[in-house]
């Protein structure tokens, strides 16, 4: 019989990473014994831009930035991530260095680290969560490629009405400074596309949030993208 704690860390993959689904309950018992679970604090790094990747990071709770910083100090943010996100996939399956840094932004974030070693090892002894991972980064892939055709060839006023929509169903809290930050936009424009916006009454702003009032008129100015974006974490 399982203890109360396995059945707990069981139940946290089976609810909260989709990409586990493939794994039969006794193959997850199996992986809840490679998982290490820690809290950490807004400010806080998982890993840095220029450090060796040593596994892949479960995010349960709390919200996480992952930004590239220039020569210059100039950041560039690179992705958004929510609960039931894994962190970290781009150097699981080389021994390149992180291009960017993945740092707590709320108060508090519940992790579990998976050590890259064992996990690849788990992985060869189950290929359908290795399918799972190489579908998740083909379409990652291209989730990326489509956000360059929007930032090289739409208007600020479609990148950052997608971006409000996504913030809304993901329920990240995207302030004006990271809004402009992900539509490569100025934040003098951002702010005059958000004035726009609440006087069509499109939007509610206030000093720390943006609500959605017309999300059918809100979603007319955005790019419709053959690929779902925000179903990625690819805000």
């Amino acid at each position: 019989m399982d203890s109360p704690d396995n059945s707990r860390e069981l139940s946290k993959l089976k609810e909260n990473f989709p990409i586990f689904n493939c794994l039969s309950s006794v193959v997850l018992k199996d992986l809840v014994k490679m998982v290490s679970w820690f809290k950490t604090n807004e400010g806080n790094s998982l890993f840095q831009q220029g450090a060796p990747g040593l596994g892949v990071y479960l995010l349960l709770e709390g919200e996480i930035e992952q930004h590239h910083l220039t020569p210059q100090g100039k950041k560039l943010i690179f992705k958004l991530s929510g609960p039931g996100e894994v962190i970290g996939t781009e150097t699981l399956f080389n021994k390149e260095n992180h291009i960017a840094t993945a740092e707590i932004i709320t108060d508090v974030a519940h992790v579990g680290f998976l050590e890259r070693n064992s996990f690849f090892e788990f992985m060869d002894e189950n290929p359908a969560l290795l399918f799972n991972f190489a579908k998740q980064l083909s379409t990652e892939c291209m989730a990326y490629k489509l956000k360059l055709v929007e930032s090289s060839y739409y208007g600020s006023k479609q990148r950052i009405s997608r971006l409000i929509l996504a913030g809304k169903e993901s329920q990240l809290d995207l302030s004006r400074a990271k809004l402009a930050y992900l539509s490569g936009v100025s934040y003098k424009t951002t702010i005059q596309v958000l004035s726009e916006l609440e006087d069509r009454k499109y939007i509610e702003t206030d000093n720390h949030s943006i609500a959605v009032k017309d999300e059918d008129a809100l979603f007319k100015l955005a790019h419709d993208f053959p690929l779902d974006l925000d179903d990625e974490g690819l805000l």
